[in-house]
């Protein structure tokens, strides 16, 4: 897409950030699904109705940050560098929405759809560029693409039928929020043909339908999202979870992630000879040890530290000892010239391993039906102490994950405590005599923490994600 394409995204950026907003109620218009092919590989709306709800909340929010009027000019010197005002070039040109249409994934050829406010305002735009683009009137609608020939491809395939109306479209829009700033579909026929067409082993597991939405609210930005999919059986009868190995992260941690691979791992691995081959000659070891590792329940975290941060990886195992030995196996790929020194000792009644790296042990060890890798030794005597108090008792943890709607069972987790991080990153920076650019260290200042988290069924699985801005 040319020049003024690209301007016309640029123009919605600005007005979804809030350029221009007003108080009015209004929640935005309704989108093009009705002209859009339903052979579509991806489709977006993007509100950039000016009075809506949507675009005055995402406004409240940007004003918490000390360079949102920086960004904005640089992005209006930008469209000025290619001869373009977002007062008289764009803002007229805007309808409710800008919609957005992928037609295939191996060409690449997309169509912009909208109602202009003023298509004298929009003509003009189009015009401007050293190859112009070129539009058409469908059904009320302008359609804008880079060349004629994407036009009739886009009026072939919508002849065919459209998305609204469509089965798999509305059931993946369905429950996805009214209002929005932005909603994105993504057709499953297209990502298979696609990977057929990349060569990609062929499988029973295919993708339906993803939906997903973007929204603000008064605290932060919510991104929801479904995907549907048929599943061979072992795993369409896989089931939401509930992390227990909480109760082993430190009730301070900066950031913990969670999984579960339900005893399919090795299977699935297995099932993709080519995937399997390729991280046994890469590692030189038999993987099936390390697939141990994330057959059951298990969780990574990153929790303070001095001199350095705690990263650790526990997870629930089956079997000690096949597990233990890969990691012994991949212990012994470290390079001799790395100086690395490996020693064995006893922490808490546990026998542990260490790897010694300029003096700092990176420990693991196996107990309770557990297999810990970690650079806080000390964090094996936390974990067997249950007594102590554990992230699921952390109130930011507990309000971060109320905020995401994240239920009691998953199918896995993300939890960033965005605001610490960045304290811990800017700590690192300033000991090895460096420092955080300060445009960037005021920017992060607003932000909280962000949990993405699943749920639902394997062949409709729910995405909830939020981003919490103080």
């Amino acid at each position: 897409m040319r020049v003024s394409l690209a301007a016309l995204l640029a123009g919605s950026v600005l007005a979804v950030a809030g350029c221009g907003g007003s108080e009015s109620a209004a929640t935005g218009g309704q989108g093009a699904a009705s002209i859009a092919p339903k052979s579509a590989a991806l489709y977006a709306s993007i509100n950039t109705d000016l009075d809506s709800d949507q675009v005055n909340q995402l406004e409240e929010l940007l004003a918490k940050f000390p360079d949102r009027e920086r960004l904005f000019a640089e992005i209006q010197s930008g469209l000025a560098d290619d001869n373009v005002s977002w007062e008289t070039d764009i803002k007229p040109a805007l309808g409710e929405t800008l919609d957005l249409v992928l037609l295939d994934f191996a060409s690449g050829s997309a169509v912009g759809i909208l109602k202009p406010a003023d298509k004298e305002k929009l003509e003009a735009l189009l015009a401007k560029g050293d190859e112009p683009t070129v539009s058409r009137e469908i059904d009320g609608w302008t359609v804008v693409a880079d060349d004629e020939a994407t036009l009739d491809r886009f009026e072939t395939a919508r002849s065919q039928g459209t998305l609204e109306g469509d089965a798999g479209f509305e059931d993946a829009m369905e429950g996805l929020p009214d209002e929005a700033l932005a909603k994105l579909y993504v057709g499953g026929a297209a990502v298979t043909k696609a990977a057929e067409g990349a060569g990609a082993t062929s499988s029973t597991n295919r993708l339906k339908a993803f939906a997903a939405a973007i929204g603000a609210e008064s605290s932060g930005i919510r991104l929801d999202g479904a995907l549907t999919a048929e599943l061979e059986d072992n795993l369409a009868s896989m089931a939401p979870y509930q992390a227990k190995l909480l109760e082993a992260a430190p009730e301070d941690a900066l950031a913990f992630i969670s999984g579960n691979g339900q005893h399919n791992v090795e299977k699935s691995l297995r099932d993709a000879p080519g995937a399997f081959n390729q991280f046994r000659d890469m590692l030189g070891i038999d993987i099936q040890g390390l697939a141990n590792l994330f057959e059951g329940e298990f969780a990574f975290w990153v929790g303070k530290g001095a001199p350095i941060p705690e990263v650790t990886f526990l997870a629930e195992v089956d079997d000690e000892k096949p597990a233990l030995t890969a990691l012994d196996r991949l212990a012994g790929l470290i390079p001799a010239q790395s100086g690395a020194q490996t020693r064995t000792t006893e922490i808490d009644g546990v026998q542990a391993k260490q790897v010694l790296l300029d003096g700092f042990p990176i420990t693991y060890a196996a107990f309770d039906g557990k297999v810990i890798v970690t650079t806080r030794p000390g964090a094996i005597s936390d974990i067997r102490d249950t007594g102590d108090d554990s992230l699921a008792d952390d109130p930011d943890f507990k309000q971060a994950t109320e905020d995401a709607k994240m239920g009691d069972e998953t199918f896995g987790f993300v939890y960033l405590d965005i605001e610490a991080l960045a304290g811990l990153v800017e700590g690192f920076a300033g000991v090895s005599g460096g420092s955080i650019p300060p445009e960037v260290a005021r920017n992060l200042e607003p932000l909280g923490a962000f949990v993405l988290s699943s749920g639902g069924t394997p062949e409709d699985l729910k995405l909830s994600a939020f981003l919490s801005i103080k």
